[in-house]
């Protein structure tokens, strides 16, 4: 089994307009992590019909 993980982060910082918004008027943020797994039988290149 050849596998392929690759990992990546990212923060984010916004505010909302508006009374409704309460607390979230002010600048608040968030930190994602992604990671994405790539996998296949064997490594090299495809061949056709496979």
């Amino acid at each position: 089994m050849y596998r392929l993980c690759v990992r990546a982060h990212f923060m984010i910082a916004h505010s909302f307009k508006g009374e409704i918004f309460g607390p979230a008027q002010r600048t608040h943020g968030a930190t994602y992590v992604v990671d994405v797994v790539f996998q296949r039988p064997r490594a090299g290149p495809r061949r056709a019909g496979n």
